[in-house]
Parts: C-alpha cells; sequence; structure tokens
C-alpha cells in the first residue's frame, strides 16, 4: 500500500486551539509546534520537516479491533486524541527542543474501525487490514529519515510498525535491516498464529523474521500461556518477570534494564521501545493490571534504553481513557511523560 494523503488525518489545528489554556506571558507547545494541517502532501510535509531538522514524527492511530480481536475490551482509540490535548498544553521552554518533533495527524484506517463485527475471526480479518495501514503510514515515515512515535490502539499494531520500519531501512541499505524490541509489559503478546490480535504481534514478526532480538520486563507468571512461553525461549528470546523483580526478589529493575541494554547490543540490532499501558497501575487500560509498574519506573525505563541504545521506534499501546471518569487527563498525562523521556533519552544518546 502507497501512503497518500488520505490516509493520513491532519491534525484539526481548530480542535487543537480550543483545547489550548493560553496564558499572557507564556507559549505553550500547541502555539507553536510543527505539524500537518492536509495542506500539502505528507511526503512533502515529510521532506520539508527532514531537510530543518526534525527527528521524530508523532503518529496515532485510533483504533481498538485489535484487543477486541483478543477477547478483549475496546477503548484503546480514544489516546491519540487524550495525548495531544495534555501535550499541546505543556510549556514551550528551555527545558525541551520541541524543534525535533513533528505532529503528522492518525492514521486513515478508511473506516475499519466503524465496521460492525463481533465474532473473534471477523475482528481478525479487520486487524489485517488495520495491519496494512499502519505499516504504509510508518514505512513512509521511515523513508524519509524520521522516527515514529506511535500512540494509542492495541499492541496489534506493533507488528504493522515493525514491518514498516524493516521495509524502508532494508529499501535504504539494500540489505537486511535487523530489529528488536523490548517490551514493557505483563504479557508476552507471543501467542500462537491464530489470526491477528492484539496478544500475538511478536510471534508473527518473528515467523516473518522481522524481529531478532526480543527482551520482555515485567511479564507475569499466571497471565502467559505455557505454549507461549516455550515458543518465546525456542526463538532465543529472553524475559524478566514481574515475581523475579517484585516477589522472588532475583533481580531489580535496573539489574534487568541493564542485562537487556547488554543484549541488544550484542544482537547489533536496532531497538523499537514498548511500553504497554495495560503494565501501569492505576491508569485505564484496555486490560488494566493489578500490581504493575508505576508510571515513574516506566519512565525511567524508556529513558534508560532510548539513551543507550540504537533505537528505531517508540510504540505506547492499550490506553483506554473511556474506562475512566477522569481517562483523558490520566492516560493523556502518562503518555506526556513517556513520550517527553523517550526524546530526552535520544538526545542524551546523541550527546554522547
Amino acid at each position: 500500500m502507497t501512503l497518500s494523503r488520505s490516509t493520513i488525518k491532519p491534525l484539526n489545528v481548530d480542535w487543537l486551539r480550543s483545547v489550548i489554556s493560553a496564558r499572557d506571558g507564556e507559549t505553550k507547545l500547541g502555539q507553536d509546534l510543527t505539524s500537518f494541517d492536509g495542506s500539502a502532501s505528507v511526503e512533502s510535509f515529510l521532506t520539508k520537516c527532514a531537510e530543518s531538522g526534525v527527528k521524530f514524527a508523532l503518529i496515532g492511530v485510533p483504533e481498538d479491533i485489535g484487543p477486541r480481536a483478543n477477547l478483549g475490551r475496546g477503548g484503546a482509540k480514544g489516546a491519540w486524541e487524550a495525548f495531544l490535548g495534555q501535550f499541546a498544553n505543556i510549556q514551550a521552554n528551555q527545558m525541551f527542543d520541541h524543534s525535533h518533533l513533528a505532529v503528522l495527524g492518525a492514521v486513515d484506517l478508511g473506516g475499519i474501525e466503524e465496521k460492525s463485527a463481533d465474532s473473534p475471526a471477523e475482528l481478525r480479518k479487520l486487524c489485517e487490514e488495520i495491519d496494512e495501514h499502519v505499516a504504509a503510514a510508518v514505512e513512509t515515515i521511515v523513508k524519509h529519515g524520521l522516527e515514529p512515535i506511535v500512540i494509542g490502539g492495541g499492541h496489534n499494531n506493533a507488528l504493522p510498525i515493525m514491518r514498516g520500519i524493516v521495509r524502508a531501512r532494508s529499501a535504504v541499505s539494500n540489505s537486511t535491516f535487523k530489529l528488536g524490541c523490548a517490551n514493557l509489559d505483563v504479557h508476552l503478546d507471543f501467542r500462537r498464529i491464530e489470526g491477528r490480535h492484539s496478544g500475538n504481534p511478536f510471534r508473527y514478526a518473528y515467523e516473518e523474521k522481522l524481529l531478532h532480538a526480543y527482551f520482555a520486563l515485567g511479564t507475569k507468571d499466571s497471565y502467559n500461556s505455557a505454549e507461549s512461553i516455550e515458543s518465546l525461549r525456542r526463538a532465543g528470546f529472553h524475559f524478566v518477570s514481574y515475581e523475579d523483580l517484585f516477589v522472588r526478589c532475583c533481580t531489580t529493575l535496573d539489574s534487568a534494564v541493564d542485562a537487556a541494554v547488554n543484549y541488544f547490543l550484542n544482537s547489533s540490532c536496532f531497538v523499537g521501545i514498548e511500553l504497554d499501558l495495560d503494565s501501569i497501575n492505576g491508569l485505564p487500560a484496555s486490560n488494566p493490571v493489578v500490581g504493575g509498574f508505576t508510571l515513574e519506573q516506566g519512565t525511567r525505563y524508556i529513558f534508560s534504553l532510548s539513551s543507550r541504545l540504537p533505537c528505531a521506534y517508540l510504540h505506547l499501546p492499550e490506553g483506554a481513557p473511556a474506562h475512566a471518569p477522569d481517562g483523558e487527563r490520566i492516560v493523556g498525562r502518562a503518555l506526556l511523560e513517556l513520550v517527553l523521556a523517550y526524546v530526552k533519552g535520544r538526545a542524551h544518546c546523541c550527546l554522547l
């Protein structure tokens, strides 16, 4: 699929202005954003971004079909707008260089997310269609030299993100691009090939030879099937469980992150950083956890990896603001902190 203007929903500038709480003597980020408004083609916008020193493209995926195809609940389609409302209202100041960021908009899923489907089989077919739209968007971002930061939707979108990145980077280098993933998550998301959903993106990526290294942190002993665990081990991939960290106390989170860094450096892979919002305590999410990580631990995980590894992307799925009375604010602010940790980590990495 080739990306065109119709594949990206441009940022609604009028809506953005309406959510900014402007104050005299201050500049909010939303008042000084580089954003795609649809007045030019996506390709032209991205070319200008790259020429002006932009490094990161923020893009949303407003869907919850993947989690529902995994027999879960919806709500993840609201995370992108929740994030934008908070992102637009932070201070534009000397503590954060936002000139390296551009807001591209949301993937236009062509009405797929509105289609009526109830059975897992139907939802998994729709998930395959979403894969194509997301992969095309990511591929074009990467072809223009920008790093995607993908927000919202289910964890199913890890697969098309990887497809888009590998296609784009392999085309540039004329060789296979080696990609690995770190994932802070209570689930391995390495379930069997049974149709696409949010529980099997990394299994599909492995079978498609897209995923060369994988390290999951915080998985719950009782949340993952025997088949998933055995398949992951046969693939030569690694995980450190929540119980290893906080119950058996075999290691610490900092030590586990250090182990992940060494693993990826030895793999010679570029690394995608994944954080499933299900794993963060107190957040409205598709499948919220009882006993998980704090937001501070999540931001530290992202900063530690992004400041020490050659990174390919950041993906923050599964936030579902509709599942709490103040969910828009809570999910939006959490996503904001995680995005800032990544961008600041990448800036720190480039300064080393």
